[in-house]
């Protein structure tokens, strides 16, 4: 059985680290907080044995330098932490100030330009242009190794939400936090809104159909704060395009009888995952 531990990675006090061994006898080791607030330790999984782990931690080393650390257990001393030191507390993007917002923004950008192979992920795989990767400022974060997406308001940069190529990279403040991808859709008044998943989704339907839409960036309900910022919607025609699985079935009914007394909603139907799919497949998608 698994026995949780303080984590000797991140210096957590909480119980976020475990060991046991499987049916072959190996050791695996399971970190259930992956905030690691030390960059050296970002090549580390999350999972896997402890040749993995050490892996992670030294990845200089080669095979047999990695096999004497895990049988003479030197690797003890080297990585683990004091106990009780505290992690660096973070601070919630909400409250980031506006110039280091705006400063990481252009970093991020100027980031992404410089490689190619970075672009290629985005043109090639996700099939965007660069025309639709400027309207929406993808930019890069060389020290995080992830793709950043930048929540505005009032074209003001808010929010970065961060993705290691096809998912959403485990870091606080990264559930959307109090903001919406493209959320200015909703502040501008529009009379018609059409509400999606996810980034990608907002991205390929601007780019091929030029309508801007808003993801919801994660689980919402009437206690979040990004509920407070939809609430009063009315005399709108909402359109719900969320993606054909179970969550997005649960989220059409929840925005369903949330905005059905006071506005006009519509279900959009279509083929696929989710719209990004349906669209780089060729499928009809029509409001």
């Amino acid at each position: 059985n698994r026995r949780l531990h303080p984590c000797p990675l991140t210096a957590n006090e909480n119980n976020s680290f475990a060991l046991n061994r499987d049916e072959n006898g190996f050791e695996v080791y399971y970190m259930f907080n992956s905030d690691f607030y030390d960059e050296r330790h970002s090549t580390v999984p999350i999972s896997g044995t402890a040749y993995d782990l050490l892996r992670g931690l030294f990845p200089k080393d080669n095979e047999m330098e990695l096999i004497f650390k895990l049988a003479e257990r030197k690797h003890k001393s080297d990585v683990r932490l004091p106990r009780y030191k505290k992690a660096i507390e973070k601070v919630p993007m909400e409250f980031v100030n506006q110039d280091t917002l705006d400063d990481l923004q252009i970093r991020y950008i100027a980031q992404l330009k410089a490689n190619p192979c970075l672009l290629d992920y985005l043109i090639e795989e996700r099939e965007f242009d660069i025309e639709t990767i400027d309207h929406f400022g993808i930019g890069y974060d060389n020290a995080k190794n992830v793709y950043t997406y930048p929540c505005f308001v009032d074209g003001k940069v808010k929010h970065f939400r961060y993705k290691n190529k096809n998912i959403t990279y485990s870091l606080p403040n990264n559930s959307g936090g109090y903001w919406f991808f493209n959320e200015d859709v909703i502040n501008n008044n529009n009379d018609t809104i059409l509400f999606v998943e996810g980034e990608h989704d907002v991205m390929m339907i601007w780019q091929l159909l030029k309508i801007e839409v808003v993801a919801i960036c994660g689980k919402i309900s009437e206690s979040t704060l990004r509920f407070s910022k939809i609430s009063d919607l009315h005399d709108k025609t909402i359109y719900l395009a969320f993606d054909n699985d179970k969550t997005g079935r649960e989220y059409t009914d929840f925005f369903q009888n949330v905005f059905s007394a006071n506005n006009v909603v519509k279900i959009v139907e279509y083929e696929g995952k989710d719209p990004d799919e349906c669209l780089k497949n060729g499928g009809e998608f029509e409001l």
